[in-house]
């Protein structure tokens, strides 16, 4: 199903799922989303070697294996992991738009990848003859087994048309987070080209504004700072005007 740019796909054999079934890989996306990121400071986060970490991002940013590119190099500075200036060391970025929905309720699941068109989608057609039913039924048991097929047609519509909504929803969720994401982009070209920001400085930074003021919990984990030294930071980042 399409609408403009936005596809749904609703097949479990999509690459995306293969890209999030390894909890490592989800972990690099998270970091990599959180900040633009350095694959030594990312197997430093994780407590993992640089070669394991770079075999993942290898396969995020795209090979025969996963044919959907997640993330992409976004840049090479003279800024390494630590934050000290040295040689030169690859950025990455997220780069797929793409939002997976997943709601599980009682005798219900609902899930479907929301992403770019262009890629293959599943539309469900109501049979016709179920469409050209009438009201006036025949008496006995053969009317009694029509209206039960008038019912659950008119019922599969209703179906579809909630399904239309959420679809709706969805897309207009999407829509703001892209927007969102533009906006981030310029925050982004702001501190990295601030000086007297260190890279803890602008992931701090980053999100803060990204998520918001009550994300300590997330930091801590995100940055491998204890929340002691954390606090430090944000200390320093207020008495520079850069936080309230």
């Amino acid at each position: 199903m399409t609408d403009g740019e936005h596809q749904v796909i609703c097949s479990i054999e999509h690459p995306f799922f293969d890209v999030i079934s390894n909890s490592t890989r989800r972990q690099v996306m998270r970091l990599i989303a959180c900040e633009h990121n350095y694959g030594n400071r990312i197997a430093n986060i994780l407590n993992l070697s640089t070669p394991a970490i770079h075999r993942h991002l290898k396969f995020l940013e795209g090979n025969e294996s996963n044919p959907l590119p997640i993330i992409r190099s976004s840049m090479k500075t003279k800024e390494s992991y630590s934050g000290k200036k040295g040689g030169e060391a690859t950025l990455y970025e997220m780069s797929a738009t793409l939002g997976l929905f997943y709601i599980v309720m009682p005798n219900y699941v609902h899930s479907h990848i929301l992403g770019p068109s262009g890629q293959e989608g599943m539309e469900e057609e109501i049979p016709e003859n179920l469409k050209s039913l009438k009201a006036k039924l025949p008496t006995g048991a053969e009317g009694e087994n029509l209206a039960k097929r008038i019912s659950y047609y008119n019922l599969t519509q209703s179906v579809a048309e909630s399904n239309r909504r959420i679809l709706e929803l969805e897309m207009a969720l999407m829509d703001e987070m892209k927007k969102k994401d533009q906006l981030m982009k310029e925050v982004d070209d702001i501190l990295m080209g601030e000086p007297d920001l260190e890279y803890n400085d602008r992931v701090i930074l980053r999100a803060i504004t990204c998520l918001g003021e009550k994300c300590s919990s997330n930091l801590t984990h995100l940055m491998n700072l204890n929340y002691s030294l954390l606090s430090d930071y944000v200390s320093s980042l207020r008495a520079r005007n850069w936080v309230e």
